[in-house]
Order: C-alpha cells, then sequence, then structure tokens
C-alpha cells in the first residue's frame, strides 16, 4: 500500500505502541489493543529503535520548479488557444515569462489540472458534388 493511502497513526497512539513494547509486550497484542496491523507495530518500533523518536522524518523529494502562479498560467495558456501544444507553451514560458520549463513539466501541470490532450477524430473527405448537395 503506498504512503500516501495509509491512515495516519496519532502521536498518542505511537507512544502507547512503544510504552507497551518497552513493557515487553507482543506486537500482535499491542496490535490487538491499539487496534492496528502487526505490521504497523512493527514499522513504528522499528523507528523509535533507529531513531530514538516516534516523530516522522521529513519526506525526501524533488523541489518543484514552478510555482502555483506558473502552474495557473500554463492553464490560462492552453486554455486561451485549446490547439496549442505543451512545446508551444514551454517556448512561450520561456521566451516571455522568463521561466525555464520542459514540454514534460507543462504536460504534467496540463495534465494535473484536468486537461488531457485530444487527437481529433479523422473524417472522410466531401466531394465536390456532396458538397453542393448539402
Amino acid at each position: 500500500m503506498a504512503a500516501d493511502k495509509r491512515r495516519p497513526v496519532s502521536s498518542q497512539d505511537k507512544q502507547r505502541i512503544v510504552d507497551l513494547h518497552k513493557d515487553e509486550h507482543s506486537n500482535g497484542v499491542i496490535a490487538e489493543r491499539i487496534g492496528r496491523s502487526v505490521s504497523v507495530m512493527q514499522r513504528i518500533v522499528a523507528q523509535y529503535k533507529s531513531t530514538g523518536s516516534i516523530i516522522s522524518p521529513p519526506k525526501t523529494g524533488r523541489p518543484r520548479k514552478t510555482s502555483v502562479k506558473q502552474d495557473r498560467l500554463m492553464v490560462r495558456l492552453s486554455r486561451k488557444d485549446r490547439f496549442k501544444s505543451a512545446a508551444e507553451i514551454s517556448r512561450e514560458l520561456n521566451a516571455s515569462y522568463d521561466c525555464d520549463v520542459s514540454r514534460k513539466t507543462v504536460s504534467r501541470r496540463l495534465v494535473s489540472a484536468g486537461l488531457n490532450a485530444r487527437v481529433p477524430a479523422s473524417k472522410p473527405l466531401i466531394s465536390k458534388k456532396n458538397q453542393k448537395a448539402a
């Protein structure tokens, strides 16, 4: 299960888990008392043993290259001209707004805003004879 889909464990529950572990209760007994799975007990106890604290360490990851304001600008440029590609938006941002972003970044921001790329359906050409009839 992904870390963001886990039900968070309160700091009071973490402290109770550590206290019960220090009193030499088994993980199964602790899990039953707290109402969590054994794997949660093992993870919290292992974290306490390695760091000596029940406080979770800060999350890692690369910081975002664009700000919320720049994300809104990308969406606005896309909505202004629906046929503009992510590469064109990227070039416009790089030239006009002094914002160094790649096509891929623009594409990700547009998808996260709910603007997905679509390819128009190909339709057969209408002959001159049928164009006059219509």
